[in-house]
């Protein structure tokens, strides 16, 4: 709800831990991501009509053997690169301790992550004044400088919208397209490109917008779209924006492989490309069959002449989603395939993510779906990474099976 300030939400670190404090991923804040429901894959022609069917390169591979054919075929230097990591998740609801942070950065980055997303709320960067908050700043400036020295890219979302939610500050809830409304997202643009440098990628405004799309008025709706088409005039015209930067606005898989909105279909006109969040639950927040939520990925490439980026991709472990271990593993084993096999439509690919979370965030966070403590959403939210944590493991935290998975991905995808 606009005015209501939520605090710095994937910035949760003190201020007082600065020097230590990087960047959180969305998992780690206490209002973080929305569910991803899919139903079977349907394209719309209408809205995806600059996802043109393409001719995709033909499948050659084993099948008995995929991890021997995906490194071989990622080391193929005419094959298109792609950007992929693990988000560093952490546990802890509040964010942790910068230490916390800094090690689960460090264990992705070490392990060959070349890419992270993090989603920040538009009211994280604006003070109640109307101002940019320069602590918010500081640790993108953190966060982007380590990165870099890894070889590994950002993709930043500026979550004016979040999910359902409208995430502007009390200072700019009264209107989205006064004088006051541009020339605060004009100045955390600034600051964003100053902060970022060029480790900073990909650059989108709204995270899973077409669920506040789906819910807002009429005159909310074309408040988002007017300021959001303005930040990305802005942004793609900037004299200090990052050389091979690009920008657009997040959307949920769903949506793109659904009929959407006229709102959304302008809005994706007015990207450079697609910004995709995926977490494959069904309407009763069960986890979709991994293959067929692979599939989902698959059928999406094979639509779209636009490469599309991946903001984070995840899979619940729980029991009480539908899922197990084990399940966890085939989804991560039928999704690398897909996205070796696409390659050229998936530029950046970020796993979601390193721990599990603890309970406190999964119950915070289920409020945002409309099903506050559902148990089989909060068992999803609580099993996303590719790790238990240390309060859920006997002795501390333990690798889930699709941990391998992931890390022979990270090696694969790490060349070209």
């Amino acid at each position: 709800m606009a005015g209501e300030r939520r605090g710095i939400r994937i910035l949760r670190i003190a201020v007082s831990a600065l020097p230590l404090a990087l960047l959180v991923p969305r998992a780690t804040g206490c209002t973080g991501r929305d569910a991803e429901i899919v139903q079977p894959a349907s394209i719309d022609a209408g809205l995806l009509d600059t996802f043109v069917a393409s001719d995709s390169t033909p499948d050659t591979s084993d099948e008995s053997q995929p991890d021997a054919d995906l490194d071989a075929g990622v080391s193929d230097a005419a094959l298109s690169p792609v950007e992929f990591g693990v988000n560093p998740t952490i546990a802890a609801g509040d964010g942790g301790t910068g230490v916390e942070v800094t090690l689960a950065q460090i264990q992705t980055l070490g392990a060959g992550s070349r890419a992270g997303s993090f989603v920040v709320g538009y009211d994280a960067l604006i003070d109640d004044s109307g101002g940019t908050d320069d602590a918010a700043f500081a640790l993108l400036s953190a966060t982007s400088a380590t990165y870099a020295q890894h070889g590994a890219s950002i993709a930043l979302t500026l979550a004016i919208v979040d999910g359902e939610q409208d995430a502007r500050p009390s200072a700019l809830a009264a209107s989205w397209t006064s004088g006051t409304a541009t020339a605060a997202i004009e100045a955390v643009i600034d600051h964003a490109f100053a902060s970022g440098g060029n480790s900073l990628a990909y650059l989108s405004f709204g995270y899973e917008t077409d669920r506040f799309l789906a819910k807002a008025s009429a005159t909310d709706r074309a408040g988002f779209v007017a300021l959001a088409d303005h930040a990305l005039d802005y942004a793609r015209n900037h004299p200090k924006r990052p050389t091979a930067l690009k920008v657009g606005v997040g959307f949920t898989l769903d949506a793109l492989l659904g009929s959407g909105t006229s709102e959304q279909a302008t809005l994706l006109g007015h990207s450079d490309l697609p910004f995709v969040s995926y977490l494959p639950l069904d309407p009763m927040f069960q986890a979709i069959e991994p293959h067929a939520a692979a599939q989902n990925l698959a059928t999406l490439a094979d639509a779209s002449a636009s490469q599309v980026v991946l903001l984070d991709v995840a899979y619940p472990s729980s029991q009480g989603a539908g899922s197990s271990p084990d399940q966890q593993r085939m989804f991560f084993d039928a999704l690398l395939p897909t996205l070796s096999e696409h390659r050229d439509r998936f530029p950046f690919v970020a796993i979601e993510g390193l721990f599990d979370r603890d309970l406190a965030s999964c119950t915070a966070e289920s409020a945002r779906y409309g099903a506050p403590s559902n148990s089989a959403l909060l068992a999803a939210l609580c099993s996303l990474g590719l790790m238990t944590n240390a309060s859920t493991g006997d002795g501390g935290a333990s690798e889930k099976p699709a941990w391998a998975s992931v890390l022979a991905a990270l090696s694969a995808f790490r060349s070209p």
